[in-house]
């Protein structure tokens, strides 16, 4: 079973300036900050089916609670990306059709949208987020 939502709205409070008030350590920029880049990686195994993270008894991507978790996971991704975060996706060993159209509906784009099977591949694909993110500092 996999909550994905919960970890995706987390990725989103850890970078959104609405929550600063609760952090101990230097706050979140605003949106819209120059020269900052906020960007999130999502990483997952699962099929985002579990609602709320709790499951009992009724876990199942098909049935309504994986219905719901996906939604909300793409509703806050898109709300993310509405406020200019950067989402990119990694979906490790995953092959079920409605997980990997979840991450690929996160994510900013086709290019920031991964797939890995193997170790390598995981490698592979954190580092290209590595390069794209170099990159776009290096040309903002």
């Amino acid at each position: 079973t996999t909550a994905g939502q919960l970890g995706t709205n987390w990725a989103w409070n850890i970078l959104s300036p609405n929550w600063k008030d609760l952090w101990t350590v230097e706050a979140p920029a605003p949106y819209g900050e120059p020269n900052t880049i906020k960007a999130v990686i999502l990483m997952t195994d699962g099929e985002y089916n579990t609602a709320d993270g709790m499951c009992d008894g009724g876990c199942s991507p098909y049935g309504p609670r994986g219905v719901r978790s996906n939604q909300i996971a793409r509703n806050l991704c898109r709300n993310m990306k509405d406020e200019g975060v950067l989402v990119y996706t990694i979906g490790f060993q995953l092959n079920h059709p409605v997980a990997v159209d979840t991450l690929n509906q996160c994510a900013t784009s086709e290019r920031t949208a991964f797939l890995a099977q193997d170790g390598d591949e995981l490698r592979n694909a954190f580092r290209d987020i590595a390069r794209q993110l170099t990159n776009l500092r290096l040309t903002q």
